[in-house]
């Protein structure tokens, strides 16, 4: 027997402003839809007030609340999706920070109060500290990623990106 992850589930109170956020601002390719489900190439799934242990009649009591998670994505330019969830008017847990290793994240609720996570791909944290001038020995330090990476991703070969 095999047993295969195929996706997330998240259930939304309303699946329209969930769905542009999701595919305008978190470029998540819409590959199925109907008039209460999204699915995304990615895996992710999008399903309105789906309580799939509860009958018709206790699903309107229910109150909601999402579970416990964190959702994360990587972005080659935080800076842009920062504004973009500024212009949705969503609640932002904290603006763009760098963690201790250098990558830059935003942390944001979207409309159904879950947890999402916007950080830099790995190679801006490198492109960008070595624009600084610093070593890719001192890089590696930092990112905890092996010297051969760093220099890999500061030539430009995409194996090692």
């Amino acid at each position: 027997m095999r047993v295969q992850f195929t996706s997330t589930v998240l259930f939304v109170a309303d699946i329209e402003r969930a769905r542009s956020l999701y595919r305008d601002v978190l470029q998540q390719e819409i590959v199925a839809e109907g008039s209460a489900n999204v699915a995304f190439s990615s895996g992710l799934v999008l399903r309105q007030n789906a309580y799939g242990r509860h009958s018709p009649e206790q699903v309107q009591n229910l109150v909601f609340s999402p579970p416990s998670i964190e959702l994360y994505f990587e972005t080659d330019d935080i800076d842009q999706i920062a504004d973009q969830i500024f212009e949705a008017e969503l609640e932002v847990l904290h603006p763009v920070a760098e963690n201790p290793w250098g990558q830059r994240i935003l942390r944001f609720f979207d409309p159904d109060a879950h947890l999402i996570e916007v950080g830099e791909q790995v190679e801006c944290v490198v492109r960008r500290e070595a624009a600084f001038g610093i070593p890719a020995e001192l890089i590696a330090q930092k990112t905890h990623l092996p010297v051969a990476r760093i220099l890999g991703i500061l030539s430009g070969d995409p194996l090692s990106a």
